[in-house]
Parts: C-alpha cells; sequence; structure tokens
C-alpha cells in the first residue's frame, strides 16, 4: 500500500499539535474557516496517509507513556495498518544536509521540521511554517470543465498551474498525441511547459514525457524533442532542466496524465485543449488531484507502470537526457 513518505521531528509535531489543541474552533467557525480545514488537512496526512518517518523514538514513546491523546492515534493508527511509523533516528541528520540523501527518498516527500535543505528551494515540500498555506492546496482537488461553449466551460487556462502554491523540481506529462499533435504546440504544450517549470529553483528540474510514435521513425522524434528542448532553453530559467522522451504503445497512455511532485492532473483526451489560435476546440473534464486528497493515494499507482519503463535497461524507445527523473526513481 503506498503512503507518502513524510519526515518529521517529534518535537515539531508536538509544536504541532499543541497548536490544533489550543485553536478555539467554535471562534473559527465564524471567522476563519480555512484554519480549521488546514488542521483537518495535517491530521488526514499523518493518521492516515503517511509512512512517518521519525527522529527521536524515545520522546515519541515518552509522549505516549504520557497519555498525549494526538500521539496515541499516531501510533494506534499504526498498529492498524492505516499508516506506517518507522524510526529514521539514525540517518535523519543526512536528509537536513545533504542533498543526495534527500533526494534518494522519492520525489514527492514531505517534511515538518525545522531547518534542513528541503526548506530552500530545492523542490520540496516543506510544511513547518507553512502548514496553513500549503495544506489546502495540498489536500483539496479541483474539476474543471473544458468546454467550447463558454457558458459551460470553467478551464481558463495553464496559467493557473503557475499559481498552485506547491514547490515543483519535476514533471511526467503522459499523453498518446505530444508527438503527433506538434502543430498545436504553440498554445498546448508550451503553454503548460511555460506555466509547469518554475522560474526559481535551486535544483535540477527534470522534466519527462511519455508519447506514442504512430509510425514515426527515430530521427523524426529526436527532431521533435529537439523543438521542445529548444523551447524550453529558451524560457531561459536560472537552473538546468534535464528532458527527455519515452515512446510507449498506444494501450499503455489511456488517460493523459501530468505528474508532478505534490499532484496529478487528469484529463479524458489529450492536452491539446486549443487550435492554432488559441481558441478551446475540445470537450473533456481536466482534474487536480493534489497527494493528500485521494484516499487511495492513486498518484502512485498510476505513476508505477512509467516507473517500470524507466528502469528497464533494455527499454529501447528512449530519447534525450540519460538522467533518471526523480518521480520515476
Amino acid at each position: 500500500m503506498y503512503k507518502i513518505p513524510t519526515f518529521a521531528s517529534i518535537k515539531t509535531l508536538e509544536k504541532t499539535f499543541q497548536k490544533i489543541k489550543e485553536t478555539n474552533f467554535n471562534e473559527l467557525f465564524i471567522s476563519d474557516l480555512q484554519e480549521i480545514d488546514s488542521a483537518v488537512a495535517i491530521l488526514n496526512l499523518l493518521y492516515k496517509n503517511c509512512h512517518l518517518y521519525y527522529d527521536d523514538d524515545h520522546l515519541l514513546k515518552q509522549f505516549h507513556h504520557e497519555k498525549n491523546p494526538f500521539f496515541a492515534k499516531l501510533i494506534d493508527a499504526h498498529v492498524h495498518g492505516q499508516i506506517k511509523l518507522e524510526d529514521f533516528s539514525a540517518n535523519f541528520n543526512e536528509i537536513l544536509e545533504n542533498i543526495e540523501a534527500l533526494e534518494e527518498q522519492g520525489g514527492s516527500s514531505v517534511h515538518l521540521y525545522e531547518g534542513g535543505i528541503a526548506s530552500s528551494n530545492k523542490g520540496y515540500l516543506n510544511l513547518n511554517t507553512t502548514i496553513k498555506d500549503k495544506m489546502l492546496v495540498f489536500s483539496r482537488s479541483i474539476d474543471f470543465k473544458v468546454d467550447q461553449n463558454p457558458t459551460n466551460n470553467t478551464f481558463t487556462g495553464w496559467e493557473f498551474l503557475k499559481k498552485i502554491e506547491l514547490p515543483i523540481n519535476a514533471a511526467v506529462i503522459v499523453d498518446n498525441y505530444i508527438i503527433a499533435n506538434f502543430e498545436k504546440w504553440e498554445h498546448n504544450l508550451f503553454e503548460i511547459l511555460r506555466n509547469l517549470i518554475p522560474h526559481e529553483l535551486n535544483n535540477t528540474f527534470h522534466l519527462t514525457l511519455f508519447s506514442s510514435s504512430y509510425g514515426k521513425d527515430p530521427s523524426y522524434i529526436e527532431m521533435k524533442l529537439k523543438k521542445i528542448t529548444t523551447f524550453i532553453n529558451n524560457l531561459n530559467r536560472p537552473f538546468n532542466i534535464e528532458t527527455n522522451l519515452y515512446i510507449v504503445g498506444n494501450h499503455k497512455n489511456h488517460d493523459r496524465q501530468i505528474f508532478s511532485n505534490y499532484y496529478r492532473l487528469v484529463c479524458g483526451r489529450s492536452f491539446d485543449f486549443y487550435n492554432n489560435q488559441g481558441i478551446i476546440n475540445a470537450g473533456t473534464y481536466l482534474n487536480y488531484f493534489p497527494l493528500n486528497s485521494e484516499v487511495n493515494l492513486s498518484y502512485f499507482n498510476e505513476l508505477e507502470s512509467f516507473r517500470l519503463i524507466a528502469k528497464d535497461p533494455a527499454y529501447q524507445s528512449f530519447f534525450g537526457s540519460k538522467v533518471m527523473n526523480r518521480l520515476l526513481i
């Protein structure tokens, strides 16, 4: 069963629980419902969705012995298989100080502690000082309707991607028609990349595309990938961007999806919503599912088949950078 890898200081958890305990929720029902929703979201992460790696086993047992109800529930959730607790004290300092150790934990790790390199714009989610700001966008799904009729359409453009206040240092785009629809790239794929790739990042950005070839030969695919990388280079982002492309059979990519570190987008058709004039000419849905919004954490299940392709040393239909996307490790 997949869980969100979450690294937490027991002291920081205690402060978080204490703040929730001291909150006057009766007043918040009138003044700030978002504060309530944020509290529910962080508890949902900790009690239902996480594999919690913690830094101090002695302190955890102390709080449990003192019958702290929050820690008692945490341990109870572990005992009943809802989450997994793991003493990570021997290696905790490594992920605080060493980027290689942090990267080894995968691209979707969540961090709840003070300091550490995860809080230095490396593209990882550190909730220590931003729980209220980040938990809602990390926990609430959004449904868009894409329609040629303005009365029915609720999708206002790919600009919403850069407004998602979650860190990002990698993306995987799955769409059978990326190569086939190259003439529509300006208002579709390029607009997605323009808004998906952050403007600032103290790390290398990884971008991987999965598409079908529709009978095109390797030289043609390499030419199209070069056009994509040229566009990305012309964005002039102040960090390195590693881009690669896997060609897969048509049966592999039914739903079109975009994965980032902390959310996925699901669409019922290709992402070419716009025609060459920038006008919507499609009818479909687009769903935004942040990691903490799905009960069964479908993000990891959906990504697994593409991870297996990327990790197969015998897979031949591969183009571009040899750097493995951190979401596919």
